[in-house]
């Protein structure tokens, strides 16, 4: 392509063929570096690559030593070579050249007649160039030459986690419209459900493949029981509802059987049978992705919607806090881990 002096630049963020608010957290990191250099963000989940550092020069070594200094392609742009036997459709697609973005989500994209009139990049989910190479400037992912866990989950001063938490929030904001439909579809949901209340707490059991996260021991049902009756202690006899959101049946029936029928609400929802289960929910076969994808999402609104937010380093959890940063989270696996 032929490129035109001082046109405008675009970076496409691709997504990975894995979990919602994986990528979704990850585009948001995109967004804000768009804002940061002076790039228009087209949003594309679609087709994307398996092994983010395939055919990156230095990446191996730079995840053997955990310091991004070994890595010679800064920017991680998409090349021929870094596409060859490394893509997968997004998960929730019905056909491969969707974007799956555009079933949840009002488009972000440059305008298709335009597209030829703009030097286009294809940015990787994972990667998010310059700041790939500052460590003390990390806005959400906290490393960024490999998969590697949020800010969010290392920070410990109370302060700071609000302000972090109201930043990642204003890009939210500032880029991220629901489909009216499924904001309708949860509005009526939540007007139905959480009458005559005067706090709410919201509680995100992850089982199947995430039971745990390096470096904390598995948790059970007990420690999400136990730390739902703390918080209805405290609040001594305010009338109160227990929304649990979860990818296993098995979870929700416990907890439910520990506290009065009338005070739990969840939401009707594709689901694996057991806490223990091997196999993820968003990775199973026979499922309708698409419709699982729009679940998900509105779980986590309604989770986010909760005064109490109890649940671990899951990529679920941490959406509904950045989008509602006044909720008071609790990390179960912070407690009760190594």
């Amino acid at each position: 392509m032929v490129i035109i002096a001082n046109m405008k630049k675009v970076l496409i963020i691709d997504s990975r063929p894995f979990g919602m608010f994986s990528i979704f957290l990850h585009t948001i990191d995109c967004l804000k570096w768009c804002e940061e250099n002076e790039h228009i963000p087209y949003v594309r989940w679609n087709t994307g690559r398996i092994d983010t550092n395939l055919y990156r020069k230095g990446a191996k070594q730079a995840i053997i030593t955990n310091n991004p200094k070994f890595i010679e392609d800064k920017t991680n742009f998409v090349t021929k070579n870094s596409l060859v036997n490394n893509t997968r459709p997004y998960l929730y697609a019905e056909q491969p050249e969707d974007n799956v973005w555009n079933y949840y989500f009002d488009p972000i994209e440059i305008d298709k007649f335009l597209e030829s009139q703009y030097q286009i990049n294809v940015a990787d989910i994972f990667m998010c160039g310059e700041l790939d190479f500052d460590l003390d400037n990390k806005f959400l992912i906290k490393n960024l030459h490999t998969y590697d866990s949020l800010k969010l989950w290392s920070i410990e001063d109370k302060q700071y986690l609000k302000n972090h938490r109201l930043e990642v929030n204003k890009i939210i904001n500032r880029y991220v419209n629901v489909k009216k439909n499924i904001i309708d579809k949860v509005d009526k949901f939540y007007s139905n459900k959480f009458k005559d209340l005067e706090f709410s707490i919201g509680v995100h059991v992850r089982g199947t493949d995430k039971k745990t996260e390096y470096p904390y021991k598995e948790l059970v049902i007990k420690h999400y029981v136990d730390e739902i009756q703390k918080i209805i202690d405290i609040n001594n006899g305010k009338k109160y509802k227990i929304y649990i959101a979860s990818d296993n049946n098995e979870s929700i029936v416990e907890i439910a059987n520990h506290f009065s029928k009338q005070n739990i609400i969840c939401h009707a929802s594709i689901r694996m049978n057991s806490y223990t289960s091997t196999m993820p929910i968003h990775l199973s076969s026979g499922i309708d992705h698409k419709k699982h994808g729009e679940e998900t999402l509105m779980e986590m609104l309604l989770l986010s919607k909760c005064d109490y937010i109890i649940g671990t380093d899951s990529n679920f959890t941490a959406a509904a806090c950045y989008f509602n940063p006044e909720a008071e989270l609790i990390y179960l696996d912070r407690k009760n881990g190594v």
